[in-house]
């Protein structure tokens, strides 16, 4: 006989996980918990929407790494902008 644990770990997503975060402000579950109302969803549903939109982007670090990897761009000294915006402005 099969006991419930492992009953339930045949339904689960072999690709998803649970994660548990401990010592969360009551100040903050409850904040957390009005947004999911809010939205007409579980607690449990708006926290993985959230950590999925923060894991899909990638962090200022990793921005900054990604664009310390970029050429420079030499941009010309006598650039004038003023002068480039009322050149496009007349050119009109």
């Amino acid at each position: 006989m099969q006991n419930a644990c492992t009953i339930m770990a045949g339904m689960t997503n072999p690709k998803t996980t649970n994660v548990q975060i401990r010592d969360v402000d009551a100040d903050v579950v409850n904040i957390l918990k009005i947004r999911a109302d809010r939205k007409g969803i579980s607690l449990s549903s708006y926290l993985r929407e959230t950590l999925e939109k923060v894991a899909s982007r990638p962090s200022l670090e990793e921005k900054l790494e990604e664009l310390s990897q970029r050429e420079p761009v030499q941009l010309k000294k006598e650039f004038d902008v003023v002068a480039a915006i009322r050149e496009a402005r007349d050119a009109s």
